[in-house]
């Protein structure tokens, strides 16, 4: 017997069925089921308690689903429990909920206080998208100093934003050496916009073999426009495998170029944030949206 023999009891206690020959059947559903539980407990011992990482794993389901009044309150609860991971969650949930500004940073600031990465990483961002590129850079300094190396990846990005074209590339550096493959991608872009195709070809191929369809995609194109036709298809047509939105629309751009008029320029780049040799921005947003654990 197992609790979840116990739990099918108690519904037979619910709706017991007809009297059995011979035998008696309490009247009273609470005098059944109390018997029904104290045989149950003298054989199994006390129910298994559900773990917090059960119970977070519960609720980012229930988020999944769309059912983020059911995910809050487990949240909450664990949160008070001490839970920095669901404290930062409960913060997500609040941050896209939007009701008011800056809900959601309560909690972060709160988790980040304690020592949470994550929290800072989105501390950091939501400061960035407030134009507060100089709060941001602070958080995400502190982020990454804490572990979070994805952080790297948006404090270049903080730095890019008043003009500290070095000290970008230096934070997307020390990024990618921890594995950060859209640092990668970023110093991809840093080099192809100063002609260095090389260097460009060099940083979104280590990004292409991390797995980054972004990476796989420039590489493609850029490897298409130095003549390279082959390999540079072959590319792209990894990049779709890794889900790439238009990747697939470039292979058929290539392919029906080559047959109406042999080989020519290719379309542009396409990952953003493009910027120019002084280090002006052209693309305002930074960051991911804050996401859930289960997401990151």
């Amino acid at each position: 017997m197992v609790w979840r023999d116990f739990l099918n009891g108690a519904l037979d206690v619910l709706s017991p069925g007809p009297r059995c020959a011979g035998q008696g059947q309490e009247q009273d559903f609470f005098a059944r089921f109390e018997r029904h539980w104290a045989q149950s407990y003298d054989q199994l011992g006390p129910p298994p308690r559900v773990s917090p990482a059960e119970l977070h794993t519960r609720a980012l389901t229930h988020v999944k689903q769309g059912h983020v009044a059911k995910a809050e309150p487990i949240l909450q609860e664990l949160a008070d429990s001490g839970d920095l991971r669901a404290l930062t969650d409960l913060g997500v949930l609040r941050y896209r909920r939007g009701g008011s500004a800056g809900e959601g940073e309560l909690e972060w600031a709160d988790a980040a206080e304690r020592g949470d990465a994550r929290a800072m990483h989105y501390l950091g961002l939501a400061a960035a998208r407030r134009g507060n590129y100089r709060g941001a850079i602070g958080e995400l300094t502190r982020a990454v100093e804490a572990g979070r190396h994805a952080a790297g990846k948006d404090l270049g990005l903080a730095l890019l934003r008043i003009g500290l074209l070095e000290s970008a590339e230096e934070a997307w550096q020390r990024a990618s050496e921890q594995g950060v493959a859209e640092a990668d991608v970023l110093l991809g872009l840093f080099w192809h916009e100063r002609d260095d195709l090389n260097r460009a070809d060099t940083w979104w191929r280590q990004a292409a073999q991390r797995g980054n369809a972004d990476g796989a995609g420039n590489l493609g194109l850029l490897l298409v426009e130095r003549g390279q036709f082959e390999e540079g298809q072959r590319w792209l047509l990894k990049a779709h495998d890794m889900g790439h939105e238009r990747a697939m629309k470039w292979v058929d751009m290539l392919r029906r170029t080559f047959e109406e008029s042999g080989p020519r320029i290719t379309p542009t780049l396409a990952v953003p944030p493009r910027f120019t040799r002084d280090g002006s921005a052209e693309d305002s947003a930074l960051g991911p949206t804050p996401r859930l654990g289960s997401e990151t």
